[in-house]
């Protein structure tokens, strides 16, 4: 006699002979041999969340240009700069390039006291030009310093002044 023939699922052949169909053991047959079926979790996706960033322009209109405070000449305006400027002048441009925060060495380099005087003029919106800068300080340089030290000394009097 011969004996039945035990089809094991994975074993079943269909019409075909080369196909093998995949095991797919159904709840009950799971459940005896196994572990409880995991709960399977599906998310939904998420639509993106959208952000509008709104900005807004500032503008402000610039400060028309203004004269310097004191005159290129105003010496009795500030005696004690004057003095200073005659009997230490390195001292005063010192000063000054510092209050400017300027490297130490700017003032003493070709064009220095151009660039600085130019710097000084831009910062606090005053009125001339880079020709008339040069003019004064190659003529009139130690009346130049006593103006540019006059000036930072009014603009931290009114609370403008400005370090770098």
């Amino acid at each position: 006699m011969t004996e039945p023939v035990q089809h094991h699922p994975i074993n079943q052949h269909s019409h075909h002979q080369n196909q093998v169909q995949p095991y797919q053991p159904n709840a009950a047959q799971y459940q005896q041999n196994q572990a409880p079926m995991p709960n399977v979790m599906v998310q939904q996706p998420v639509a993106p969340t959208v952000m509008q960033i709104q900005t807004q322009l500032v503008t402000s209109q610039p400060q028309p240009l203004r004269e310097w405070s004191t005159d290129l000449f105003a010496c009795c305006v500030d005696f004690k700069t004057c003095c200073c400027a005659i009997c230490c002048l390195g001292c005063l441009v010192s000063k000054v390039n510092d209050r400017m925060g300027e490297c130490c060495c700017v003032p003493y380099l070709p064009g220095g006291m151009l660039a600085l005087r130019t710097k000084m003029r831009e910062r606090y919106r005053i009125q001339g030009g880079i020709f008339k800068d040069n003019c004064i300080i190659y003529w009139c340089g130690l009346c130049s310093i006593c103006q540019m030290d006059r000036e930072l000394n009014i603009m931290e009097q009114q609370g403008q002044f400005c370090r770098n």
